[in-house]
């Protein structure tokens, strides 16, 4: 083989092994917008407003620079000719989003207001609570590993001339891309004289997408479905936060005017603490009216699988600790309610067994 036909089986090669690390070029600019919102309303009863500042930026450079995967072997004997890479590839602005601070703003906004979990949310502005956050980091990631050997080998053909041959094998493996968001979350309470920092919170979204025939497009999806994710605990904790703070002793009493409640609440904690069951009973009947499924933002509420009378009355008021009291009495007279671990909590075992005659 002469001289500038072996150099270019090399720049082929080369290119090649560029061309099967990193993903394609047609695939275009990441965005963050037209999100699915996972949760609708969560069953929160909101009294007070929340505005929900720009997200502040503070991703490392290489999230913004994005990283390819870079030759880790390359060796040529007279003969055989070797190229290998691994490594990651990450996102950078362009494949993320270039937008990427105003869209996940206005996706945070549309995923709380989905939620419910206040009675205005609001970019700016007045409010009862502000919702700021930093964005520690949000990229996608895959990982791959390409190699391939060039071989050069002398045969004669049937006239006895030498003649040379190239045999070039090639292959290579990818990964599941996977996407990453972390959000520092941080809720100012300004009902008061000063700004009060009531809630704080890192927000952890993952997603994760097969890396599909263009890698960047794939990387590109596992990111979105990550931010859905973020977004929804987002949604969760931020309305139980604030729901604990709008509701609770300081708030309005609860108050049983005669007899019996018509109607009580009881709740469970599934047994992985992913959801909490909430079932609304009749109780001159005991017939079960409702029974709602939807996820569980506090998973240290109480034990996995046992039945408590909820501190949240039917009409989503959370009762003090006087009124839950008050409310568990008044039941006792047909439930039995007993507290077991908990001197605060009823647990419900169902209808009192008549007494014996």
């Amino acid at each position: 083989m002469s001289r500038a036909s072996w150099c270019r089986v090399l720049a082929t090669v080369a290119l090649s092994a560029i061309a099967l690390g990193c993903g394609s070029e047609a695939a275009g600019n990441g965005t963050l917008r037209g999100l699915p919102v996972r949760y609708g309303p969560l069953g929160y009863a909101p009294s007070a407003s929340l505005a929900v500042h720009v997200p502040v930026d503070a991703r490392p450079a290489i999230e913004h620079q994005g990283a390819s995967i870079g030759t880790k072997l390359f060796f040529t004997t007279v003969f055989v000719t070797h190229w290998e890479r691994r490594g990651n590839y990450v996102t950078d602005d362009r494949a993320a989003s270039s937008n990427a601070v105003p869209q996940l703003h206005a996706a945070m906004i549309d995923a709380l207001r989905a939620a419910n979990v206040a009675r205005d949310v609001v970019p700016d502005g007045a409010a009862d609570f502000v919702l700021e956050t930093t964005i520690e980091h949000l990229y996608a990631t895959h990982y791959a590993v390409n190699e391939g050997t060039v071989v050069v080998f002398e045969q004669a053909d049937r006239h006895g001339n030498g003649m040379s041959n190239v045999d070039v094998v090639a292959g290579a493996r990818h990964y599941a891309c996977y996407g990453n968001v972390i959000l520092d979350a941080k809720l100012v309470d300004r009902r008061g004289t000063q700004p009060v920092v009531v809630w704080q919170e890192h927000v952890v979204g993952a997603g994760q997408e097969p890396p599909g025939e263009d890698r960047i497009v794939a990387a590109q999806t596992a990111l979105r479905e990550a931010v859905v994710d973020a977004l929804a605990t987002l949604s969760v904790r931020l309305g139980a936060a604030l729901d604990r703070l709008q509701r609770g002793p300081s708030g309005p009493a609860y108050v049983i005017t005669a007899g019996s409640p018509p109607v009580f609440v009881i709740e469970r904690v599934s047994r992985y603490r992913a959801f909490l069951e909430r079932v609304y009973i009749d109780t001159a009947s005991g017939r079960v009216l409702r029974h709602e499924i939807g996820p569980n933002a506090d998973p240290a509420l109480a034990r996995p699988g046992d039945w408590l009378l909820s501190r949240r009355s039917p009409e989503g008021l959370m009762l003090s600790p006087e009124a839950y009291d008050q409310y568990a009495r008044a039941l006792a007279t047909r439930y039995d309610l007993r507290t077991v671990d908990d001197a605060y909590r009823y647990h419900f075992f169902g209808v009192r067994a008549a007494p014996a005659r």
